[in-house]
């Protein structure tokens, strides 16, 4: 199936941005041939966290639940103090 749909040709990436795509893209690689549920790389004041589909699920179906039955402490204000 062929796409007639023409389409603007894009930008040059920015040598600086094509490096962290290329990056990015060897990270994801070696993150889907591991075992590793994820992977996360820290430079300068930037941090980047790639996660395989199965850890999100798996961090959505453990996250805590409140329980619906108990009630939080009362707050202690000034309406709540004897004088």
């Amino acid at each position: 199936m062929t796409d007639d749909v023409e389409r603007p040709a894009a930008e040059p990436l920015d040598p600086a941005d094509a490096s962290l795509l290329a990056l990015v893209d060897r990270l994801g690689s070696l993150l889907d041939r591991s075992e590793l549920s994820e992977l996360a790389v820290e430079a300068g004041g930037t941090r980047l966290v790639l996660r395989k589909p199965s850890a999100i699920v798996a961090s959505v179906v453990s996250a805590p639940v409140a329980d619906p039955t108990t009630r939080p402490p009362p707050l202690a204000g000034p309406a709540s103090r004897r004088r």
